[in-house]
């Protein structure tokens, strides 16, 4: 299909600060990091998972999900100030996978909305410009309608040089990075590599794009899900 190994990196530890235990959380029943599996075991060029954590729980859950070939994570890359990079790094040192022929493909267990249908069509994106790749979504507030206030309390444009009386119709699309997926080269990771910064979009629509991050987050995401089973359920 292609000369390249796409190998999905789902990293999950233990700790959370704004969500307790929020790759674990049930949602539908189901652990919320269960969703990225699922659709990393659906898409039809991965070829191996990676679940990167430093918690046995999670390990235990992934092996319930059919992601046998996994140990736990050096502590030193399980911290709240870790860095994404450096635990792409450590995984790929451990595992040998620094060869020119192999894809991560990152997938963060907070996208549970994000299908293999998505990580297709960014792979394909990828095999298309032949460079990496960051999901994106339009976001609803265009910047030239936002404020900041500085120390003594003035109000100021969020941007410079920005007529505030530009119309919405007017202005370009601007996107924001998802969190849901990142496709980078191996060969081409280094320790300063930023995975928002990667050179082409893939977008998606504003469901899809739905990121648990807090309490708020994983209630919106738990109405959009009983949504789409009722919507299910009305098709049968």
């Amino acid at each position: 299909m292609s000369n390249y190994n796409f190998i999905a990196v789902i990293p999950a530890r233990k700790g959370s600060k704004r969500l307790k235990n929020k790759n674990i959380l049930l949602l539908n029943s189901q652990p919320l990091i269960s969703y990225t599996i699922a659709s990393a075991k659906k898409s039809k060029y991965i070829s191996d998972i990676i679940v990167s954590t430093d918690s046995i729980e999670i390990l235990n859950i992934a092996k319930e999900y059919g992601i046998n070939e996994n140990s736990l994570r050096d502590e030193k890359y399980a911290s709240s100030t870790s860095k994404t990079i450096d635990t792409i790094l450590y995984e790929i040192d451990k595992r040998g996978l620094k060869n020119k022929k192999n894809v991560i493909v990152l997938l963060q267990p907070t996208s549970p909305f994000r299908t293999e249908k998505d990580i297709d069509n960014a792979i394909e994106t990828f095999l298309e410009k032949k460079s990496s790749v960051v999901s994106v979504v339009k976001v609803d507030q265009h910047p030239n309608f936002m404020r900041k206030v500085d120390e003594t309390g003035k109000l100021n444009f969020f941007m410079d040089n920005i007529e505030d009386h530009a119309r919405t119709q007017d202005l370009e699309e601007v996107y924001v990075c998802n969190g849901a997926i990142y496709i980078n080269e191996v060969d081409l990771l280094t320790d300063s590599t930023d995975f928002n910064k990667n050179d082409y979009a893939y977008i998606m629509d504003a469901p899809s794009s739905i990121d648990i991050d807090n309490y708020s987050d994983f209630q919106f995401a738990e109405f959009m899900l009983m949504q789409k089973n009722n919507l299910e359920t009305e098709d049968v």
